[in-house]
């Protein structure tokens, strides 16, 4: 019996996987890893803004609505939707270029 508790006790202090400390601290890890996965999980979980009583069938509804304006208004234009068209600016027409620009700088050097 002596011989074998001897024999336990090099093996654990040999074998550093049957260390106790070493077994509490590797759990202690495993622990810390599944808290962090749970809170990933919860975040990943969480709903924004959306209210929980949202039905598909009233968003698909909308949202054939909607199709059917940008439908019409295509129809009507067709450029697209009026809010899809950019209106036209006028502007000042650009000024021809003289033959021979004289500046002053110019004209000061020649003198």
């Amino acid at each position: 019996m002596k011989v074998a508790s001897k024999e336990m006790r090099t093996a654990f202090k040999a074998n550093k996987e049957l260390d106790i400390r070493f077994i509490d601290r590797m759990q202690d890890d495993l622990f810390d890893m599944m808290d962090m996965a749970n809170d990933i999980n919860e975040a990943m979980s969480r709903s924004y803004a959306v209210p929980e009583d949202v039905d598909e069938g009233d968003l698909m509804a909308e949202l054939d609505a909607l199709e059917m304006d940008m439908g019409t208004e295509a129809t009507i234009s067709e450029k697209g939707p009026s809010y899809m068209q950019e209106e036209e600016i006028e502007l000042p027409s650009v000024p021809e270029p003289d033959a021979h620009p004289a500046t002053e700088k110019e004209a000061a050097i020649k003198s």
